[in-house]
């Protein structure tokens, strides 16, 4: 399960109005406070699942989906979070000093 807001929606539309669309990859990347989910822009690679949220484009490996599911992704004042079934062992604070501080 794959599930997105509508706000994030409203910002990935924002960013495409001058931008070239593309496919956004969902992904595991490492953070200072350790790894977590992200996003990027991307193309479609053998093994991906292709999700798409009415003109909007995500690709996922399969593998990570599965584990990960559900995936939702929403937008705050923050920016964009990613929350899915996937427990990360706790690094504590990382290299930066901070958890969330980077």
């Amino acid at each position: 399960m794959f599930e997105i807001t509508d706000t994030a929606k409203d910002e990935i539309r924002t960013y495409f109005t001058q931008n070239d669309p593309a496919p956004v990859r969902v992904f595991i990347a490492n953070g200072c406070g350790g790894p977590m989910l992200a996003l990027g822009l991307d193309e479609e690679r053998e093994g991906d699942q292709v999700i798409a949220v009415e003109e909007l484009t995500f690709v996922i490996d399969t593998e990570l989906l599965e584990k990960a599911k559900p995936v939702v992704v929403d937008f705050a004042e923050q920016g964009f979070s990613l929350t899915s079934s996937l427990v990360f062992e706790d690094r504590g604070t990382g290299g930066c000093g901070s958890c969330c501080g980077c």
